[in-house]
């Protein structure tokens, strides 16, 4: 009967699918509760399948039925363990998952994780290093566009070394213009710097002034602090004005500016006192008051009345109206004197069809009307 028993074989390959089978922290490897389930399970189905094979050959030799059915109530049994222990282990994932306290060194070892990374200074540090890049870039291209970047010029590059030696206030985007033309002019890249950065030659005086040094477009150099890109641009830094040169014009302008502004209130005060130009005024009343440098257009009338303003003294006044096919009324004061075309005695009479223009004027105390006029007929 050896035949019918279970082998080592069998029962290591029911192991394998077995939860002994799994690593201590299946998560790590990548299983999910799914999977990890079906060890729970799976390995029954797998020995059941191995008992039935020696059942099969069980039921080929023996004789005996009863024996026969005890095998297969042996089935039945196995059968209902392995449902019954397919739904504990349902029940136990189920509870473990909604649990608080489930898996909590990993999430604890996580958080840990998550808080050194972001305390580091060595996390991203690619990125923090392409970020400071973009932000001294900006802000150089900020000092340029803001006016905030200096030139500075020079005679010769020992010019450039002596101003960065005296002066702290030195920044990116600065430009030192070097009027010898054998040498190159400077643009500040940076500047605060402790050491000589990557790529760049450091200035050696001793080397520049036994002529042993040589500058090359485009290339970066460091001294004292900043770094520098030399350029060959051949500006005429003769042609630059420098600090005490501008502050002496912007005295001269604002001298001027004062000068002029002492002869605009001197204008303002003249203009003041000056008179108006004549005021053009059109109207179709036929009653009006004469003011001082008003002209009057009225359009054609079939009266008219005048009357003077309470002071008269320096009165210069035009009336303009025409005349249809009936002759209009007139009335005016009797101070005025009336003189020329259709006037007779001091007094004006106007007639049909005529365009008449009257100057209203005090002259040495007197206030003479001089009227003209034209037909109206003749200009049709």
């Amino acid at each position: 009967m050896d035949k019918f028993k279970i082998t080592e074989e069998e029962i290591n390959q029911t192991i394998l699918h077995s939860p002994y089978s799994l690593a201590d922290s299946p998560a790590g490897i990548g299983l999910n509760a799914k999977e990890v389930k079906k060890y729970f399970y799976q390995f029954i189905r797998v020995f059941a399948n191995k008992i039935n094979i020696h059942l099969n050959d069980i039921g080929k030799t023996l004789e005996n039925y009863d024996e026969l059915c005890t095998a297969f109530d042996l089935i039945d049994d196995l059968q209902e363990t392995d449902k019954a222990l397919g739904l504990q282990i349902t029940t136990s994932i189920n509870e473990h998952n909604q649990k608080n306290d489930a898996h909590m060194d990993i999430r604890e070892k996580i958080e840990n994780e998550l808080l050194r990374h972001d305390v580091s200074v060595k996390s991203h540090e690619d990125i923090r290093k392409t970020l400071k890049s973009l932000l001294d870039k900006a802000d150089v291209a900020y000092r340029l566009a803001s006016g905030k970047s200096r030139v500075y010029s020079c005679e010769d590059v020992f010019d450039v070394i002596e101003y960065i030696n005296e002066n702290s206030e030195i920044h990116a985007g600065d430009l030192f213009l070097v009027a010898n033309q054998d040498e190159p002019d400077f643009t500040v890249f940076e500047a605060g710097l402790s050491n000589v950065p990557n790529g760049a030659e450091e200035i050696d005086v001793s080397d520049l002034a036994n002529g042993e040094m040589e500058f090359v477009s485009g290339k970066s150099y460091y001294f004292g602090g900043v770094r520098l890109v030399a350029s060959y641009g051949n500006l005429e830094t003769s042609l630059l004005a420098k600090n005490e040169d501008l502050e002496a014009l912007e005295n001269e302008l604002f001298k001027s500016i004062e000068e002029t502004e002492n002869s605009l209130s001197a204008l303002e005060s003249a203009l003041a006192l000056k008179e108006n130009a004549t005021e053009m005024v059109e109207t179709s009343e036929q009653e009006i008051t004469l003011f001082k440098n008003v002209e009057y257009i009225l359009g054609l009338i079939t009266s008219l009345a005048i009357a003077l303003p309470e002071e008269t003294s320096g009165i210069e006044s035009i009336v303009n109206f025409r005349t249809g096919a009936g002759a209009p009324s007139f009335d005016a004061p009797s101070e005025i004197v009336f003189s020329g075309d259709d006037c007779s005695g001091g007094r004006f009479y106007p007639i049909t069809h005529r365009i008449y223009e009257i100057n209203v004027k005090e002259v040495m105390g007197i206030l003479s009307a001089r009227v003209g006029a034209t037909d109206y007929e003749v200009i049709e």
